[in-house]
């Protein structure tokens, strides 16, 4: 009710008190008559005959002001409108039900053409190095990925491990940096309670990883560039699949450190959108510039210097990439050139 409504509802309520001090002393007095003996006329008009003998004889002359205002006219008098407060009502969310988990299980996908490591692991939620840790080819081979291919693919992250002779669970366990009874427990493994094992036999290894111990390339001396990583060149320049790729393409595993092959100022550290990723390029005020792409992320920004043999950033697989490995171009100018033809040779790596 706005404040304007208020006022003279309030303004009438203690004229009615007021009234009734005044008919306490005239008990005969209805409050019409009353009204405009207290100069109130207006007033008084509100009131029918039978609302103010109703209310003049149902209130004793005792009767308080407090009580005044919580009269109620009996079932024969004139009815009057008095608001309701109603409460507001709550909102009870119904229940939904809970979805049913999708059976744990490991299933079999189809490569896709188009397909990425990235973009598998993302479909199913996992790693990327889930997909390599379960599937051998990719594990020895991480750039490999052609339509066709069938992987593994884990319920969850983790290592899918086929047993080898003489195996026991402990050891694996420790292979892979968990407990033997994550493994014993785990309801996609049919392990007897004896936690004997089958040579052969696929076990996954929930939350279980690989570690790997990355040893920088070696730099050999009497060359100007030395290589970004230790991998293996699973793309040349030029390469008679792919005649306008103006690079090669180092593989090895996700996360492996990427290092300057040559010293110079960073000019440009990010996303490139054209294809390459998460890009580096390092240019060695000599107008030559080296490019990094695909990488993981970065360890170093626009404007540092960084020296030959500086770890920059860690392998990925960003941008147009069927698997980890980085795209490494030697520039003058606009020109790229092979980098072979200005690096040790691979087998000194």
């Amino acid at each position: 009710m706005s404040r304007k409504a208020r006022t003279p509802l309030l303004t009438l309520l203690l004229c009615v008190v007021l009234l009734f001090s005044f008919c306490r002393k005239r008990p005969h007095t209805t409050l019409s008559s009353a009204l405009s003996e207290m100069g109130q006329p207006g007033l008084a008009a509100r009131f029918s005959p039978a609302q103010s003998r109703s209310m003049s004889t149902q209130l004793p002359s005792t009767t308080s002001a407090a009580e005044v205002l919580k009269w109620t006219p009996s079932s024969n008098a004139t009815p009057t409108f008095s608001p309701t407060l109603t409460a507001t009502p709550t909102f009870s969310p119904t229940p939904t039900a809970t979805p049913t988990p999708t059976p744990l299980r490991v299933i079999s996908y189809t490569v896709q053409s188009g397909d990425t490591l990235w973009s598998i692991a993302s479909s199913f939620g996992l790693h990327v190095n889930t997909l390599r840790w379960s599937n051998p080819d990719l594990m020895h081979h991480p750039d490999y990925l052609r339509p066709g291919q069938v992987l593994a693919i884990l319920p969850s992250d983790g290592v899918y491990h086929t047993i080898r002779q003489g195996e026991t669970l402990s050891r694996i366990a420790s292979r892979y940096g968990v407990k033997a009874d994550a493994i014993k427990n785990c309801p996609l493994n049919d392990i007897p309670p004896s936690g004997k094992l089958q040579p052969g036999q696929k076990i996954v290894i929930p939350g279980g990883s690989v570690a790997f111990h990355f040893l920088p390339p070696r730099q050999i001396p009497g060359y100007n560039y030395q290589w970004p990583l230790r991998g293996v060149v699973t793309q040349e320049f030029h390469d008679p699949r792919n005649p306008s790729h103006n690079g090669i393409d180092i593989a090895s595993l996700y996360g492996a450190p990427v290092y300057a092959s040559r010293s110079g100022k960073v000019r440009m550290a990010k996303f490139d959108r054209t294809g390459y990723g998460f890009t580096i390029v390092i240019d060695h005020q000599d107008g030559w510039s080296t490019l990094y792409g695909h990488l993981e992320g970065f360890l170093v920004h626009k404007g540092d210097w960084v020296q030959t043999g500086q770890m920059i950033a860690r392998l990925g697989g960003t941008g147009n990439a069927t698997g980890p490995h980085v795209h490494f171009e030697i520039r003058h100018g606009v020109k790229r050139y092979n980098p072979r033809d200005f690096l040790p040779p691979e087998s000194t790596q």
